[in-house]
């Protein structure tokens, strides 16, 4: 039974099911597309892993008439978003670029629980494997364009009960001179904010041009110059952040946003940072 079919209302009066949770059987033969408005197929199945009861994968059904020339392929599920507008699912890739993506036929399907096909899978469509991410409690990470926005978003962390030694800053010198500079406050009088106290505190990287503050200033103290980007990058991939989302943010510090990360004590405190960090126009909030 599709998404569309059901269509009823649930004891509290909101139309069934979800979006936030819905049956499984639901979401089978549904569409996918991409931004682009290409139609990528349907969804053919849904696996779920059984060791951590959590979705794996969405099997994506391309091309063929009545299963003849059918290619199959299993998409990791955090790739996918649910269009509830147009009742269907939106997958952030061409179509000429999923062709060529890990598929398999219907009759031979592969072993999904294998650590390498699942490794292969996340590096194709640049997310991370979830036995990747069990192993810890990941980072919430977000890229702020506003000052006032990253401003918020700081603030919300504190309010939570954590320091500025635990809170990761990241932006160019030269955003830090527009924005945080002495010069900039009014009447002469150093800007005053969250974020500038722990610019107060922060390291310029020399070579790079960036300012950082919190547990990155350390790892990232004491590298030359020409290890400098690689031990950023490094940094961010150690955080659990998928290589599409490193290549964002790089650009985006360099544009003037400012990259906030932090680790959360708790799922609960993920869920919160998470949700306050979108609220403040963060782009990119993963974790």
């Amino acid at each position: 039974m599709a998404y569309t079919e059901l269509q009823g209302k649930s004891q509290t009066g909101r139309k069934g099911p979800g979006p936030a949770l819905m049956g499984a059987d639901t979401l089978i033969g549904d569409d996918v597309y991409n931004p682009q408005e290409e139609n990528l197929g349907e969804i053919k199945e849904i696996m779920l892993d059984t060791r951590n009861g959590r979705v794996a994968y969405a099997v994506l059904s391309l091309g063929g008439f009545l299963g003849l020339g059918e290619k199959l392929f299993a998409v990791p599920w955090s790739a996918l978003r649910l269009d509830t507008s147009h009742h269907r699912f939106v997958l952030d890739i061409d179509k000429k670029t999923l062709e060529n993506a890990p598929g398999f036929d219907k009759d031979a399907w592969p072993d999904m629980a294998d650590p390498e096909f699942e490794k292969l899978v996340h590096s194709f469509y640049g997310t991370e494997p979830q036995s990747s991410a069990a192993g810890r409690q990941s980072m919430v990470t977000g890229l702020f364009r506003d000052r006032n926005d990253a401003e918020q978003a700081y603030q919300a962390v504190l309010n939570r009960g954590y320091g500025n030694m635990e809170i990761n800053l990241v932006m160019s010198n030269d955003t830090c001179n527009r924005y945080f500079s002495s010069m900039t406050g009014e009447a002469g009088k150093a800007p005053e904010g969250a974020i500038a106290g722990a610019v107060d505190v922060s390291q310029a990287i020399p070579g790079l041009g960036l300012t950082v503050a919190g547990p990155i200033a350390a790892s990232l103290s004491g590298i030359g110059a020409g290890g400098v980007t690689g031990g950023l990058v490094d940094a961010m991939i150690k955080w659990g952040i998928p290589d599409e989302r490193v290549k964002h943010y790089d650009s985006g510090i360099k544009e003037g946003g400012i990259l906030l990360s932090i680790k959360p004590r708790s799922e609960e405190d993920a869920k919160f940072i998470e949700l306050e960090w979108k609220a403040d126009r963060g782009e990119q909030v993963c974790r």
